[in-house]
């Protein structure tokens, strides 16, 4: 690799952790506070997952709430792994009173465990955020137990969707050109801002479409569709357009993305992009 390419890497990761961080820091750490049905849910439910056992990995634990959520509920001993310091912090304070769920600050690309450690290991939208995402799932699957599950979801290409969905994504990443370079805190107030104009815009059309027996179809392709009210939609908006790196994949290509990190695929799902079940082959040599 030339001294450019690494440079620009090692500046990617730094802005990614910088941004994500800020974010982060932005959520309360209450663990009485945190949501149900939150990534690992959405997950669960496209993949059919089978119930996390022993000790399970959070690649990109965020703000923890997954973290949290997985170790109440299947009584593990849940590891979050998160490449940023807001993120590690808020973290941590959230599963204070949770003693099953522990926080380390690490990068996905050179996490510091030891191989075949970890029974199942989820990781949601942070591959697709990575320069390199073949080295974050080459090293899921290296500390991933034989016969282990590997869960994650990735960014949709929108490769199989209506013309007017593949402009709205080319409008999305021009307008990313300007955002990713914006502070982080000033991105942060105009993603505030524009939350109730992407509500009414995208989620309101949405909830009135999905009553319509002729509509659902179209209705589930609207963007923003999940949001919970007019003002619940920044944090969306700010990981959308703050992130400096970003990967998108189509069905086939996120298989494939698995299998080249020598795991089999189980299964493919998509809720707002694709979600991608595999195992570890038992014998290592069977691995490609």
């Amino acid at each position: 690799m030339s001294g450019g390419a690494l440079a620009d890497r090692v500046t990617a990761k730094a802005q990614t952790a910088e941004r994500f961080g800020y974010l982060w820091e932005q959520a309360s750490p209450d663990p009485e506070l945190i949501p149900s049905g939150y990534h690992f849910e959405k997950l669960e439910r496209a993949l059919t997952l089978p119930a996390p056992a022993g000790i399970v990995l959070d690649a990109g634990a965020g703000e923890g709430i997954d973290l949290v959520n997985v170790a109440r509920r299947y009584d593990v001993e849940a590891i979050g792994a998160e490449l940023s310091t807001g993120g590690c912090r808020t973290t941590a304070r959230r599963i204070l009173t949770v003693p099953d769920a522990h926080i380390v600050q690490a990068d996905l690309g050179r996490l510091p465990f030891g191989d075949h450690g970890f029974d199942y290991i989820y990781s949601y939208g942070v591959l697709h955020h990575m320069a390199k995402p073949a080295e974050g799932l080459a090293e899921l699957s290296r500390v991933a137990r034989p016969g282990g599950s590997v869960a994650i979801y990735l960014y949709e290409d929108f490769s199989d969707r209506s013309a007017f969905m593949r402009w709205w994504l080319r409008a999305a990443n021009s307008l990313r050109h300007m955002t990713t370079r914006l502070p982080p805190r000033l991105l942060y107030v105009l993603c505030q801002a524009a939350s109730p104009f992407v509500y009414a815009t995208f989620t309101v059309p949405h909830l009135v479409m999905s009553r319509v027996p002729g509509l659902r179809g179209l209705a589930q392709s609207v963007p923003f569709r999940h949001g919970k009210g007019p003002l619940r939609l920044t944090g969306d908006l700010y990981d959308r357009f703050s992130a400096p790196v970003e990967y998108r994949y189509s069905r086939e290509g996120s298989a494939a993305f698995m299998r080249e990190a020598g795991l089999d695929v189980v299964r493919v799902g998509n809720d707002r992009g694709w979600m991608v079940l595999g195992t570890v082959p038992s014998s290592q040599g069977a691995r490609l």
